[in-house]
């Protein structure tokens, strides 16, 4: 039976959204939005200390009250969601953030939730995936439920060189893309449904594989052999955390741009990082996002390997994700050749 989607997004949600990422209270926020939403118009007074309080909120509740937000679909539920989780201060100070903003916020709406509906009612109506990715899938990280239906919340994105982004931090209630600028003429290769997907395996597919990393992440062997070398990078300063870059190192060497994306989308994955601007011209950072990368390419050979023989994600390949992220640490970017 073929999996069903039920596409959702809400004005209060892509206000939360807007302005929780302009707060830039975690490392995982989109900067590159908020240069182009504040393009030609920087913040005012009142909107910093506006955000000065929420980024404070933020960070004492963290995704549970970011997830709970965003997946409102209306005032009233967004209101009772905030309610179980807040005091009455810090609901009167989230009042006040969103009233401060609710003026620019008005301006973004009346252009990006025309491209919502569009993309709800046109765009992911053609959204197929096969039976025989989803078996992949399944095998590859040791899943044997299936998986009958997903919500997929949509929100604003400003970039028109990186259409789509994505999240799956709600846990069983779905996943989010950041697609308001993806169209029919430009969902190359079907990115779109390569990005839900990398957000479906993220939000449904994970468990044992995060089990298993934990395993080996907390052993004598890799605290003799990685740990004060994955503790020195400027990822793990970045980020803070150990899982969290593993596990997207094996799930990008797969989707949205990995190897899966040739075997079943037609991408070709090493042309498709060669184009890039940052590859071309030999300007990766030591950073988060383009040790993923780094990643899609280095780990192409075992990602090939582990899917054409359909086997299951093991030690070996989460080691091969450690030694990844070691040898970005490592390498001189500035010679990297693809």
């Amino acid at each position: 039976m073929a999996m069903k989607f039920n596409i959702k997004y809400s004005k209060i949600g892509n206000l939360f959204f807007f302005i929780s990422n302009l707060s830039e209270w975690s490392s995982y926020c989109r900067k590159n939005y908020n240069e182009l939403w504040l393009k030609n118009n920087p913040l005012k007074k009142e909107e910093k200390e506006a955000l000065n309080k929420l980024r404070d909120i933020l960070k004492q509740k963290k995704y549970n009250l970011v997830n709970r937000s965003l997946i409102s679909l209306n005032e009233n539920e967004f209101w009772q969601n905030i309610s179980k989780i807040l005091s009455e201060n810090q609901i009167a100070n989230l009042a006040e953030s969103l009233n401060v903003f609710s003026e620019r916020f008005e301006e973004l709406w009346l252009k990006e939730e025309k491209h919502l509906r569009k993309i709800k009612d046109n765009a992911l109506k053609g959204l197929s995936i096969s039976d025989e990715l989803i078996t992949l899938i399944k095998k590859l990280y040791g899943l044997k439920k299936p998986l009958k239906s997903v919500n997929i919340f949509l929100f604003i994105n400003p970039i028109k060189k990186r259409l789509i982004g994505g999240g799956s931090g709600f846990g069983t209630k779905g996943i989010g893309i950041e697609c308001s600028r993806i169209t029919k003429t430009n969902n190359k290769n079907e990115m779109i449904t390569r990005v839900i997907l990398h957000e479906i395996i993220h939000a449904y597919f994970e468990e044992r594989l995060i089990n298993k990393i934990n395993k080996l992440i907390s052993s004598k062997y890799f605290g003799n052999k990685y740990r004060k070398f994955i503790l020195k990078s400027n990822v793990y300063r970045q980020t803070g955390n150990i899982l969290g870059p593993i596990k997207e190192l094996i799930l990008v060497s797969l989707l949205p741009e990995g190897y899966l994306a040739e075997k079943f989308f037609g991408l070709n994955v090493i042309n498709n990082l060669k184009r890039r601007d940052y590859v071309k011209k030999n300007k990766l950072e030591k950073n988060y996002y383009d040790l993923m990368l780094f990643g899609i390419f280095k780990m192409y050979k075992i990602a090939k390997y582990y899917s054409d023989n359909k086997k299951f994600i093991d030690e070996n390949y989460i080691e091969e994700a450690i030694k990844c992220w070691i040898d970005f640490k490592n390498a001189d970017l500035r010679k990297l050749k693809i």
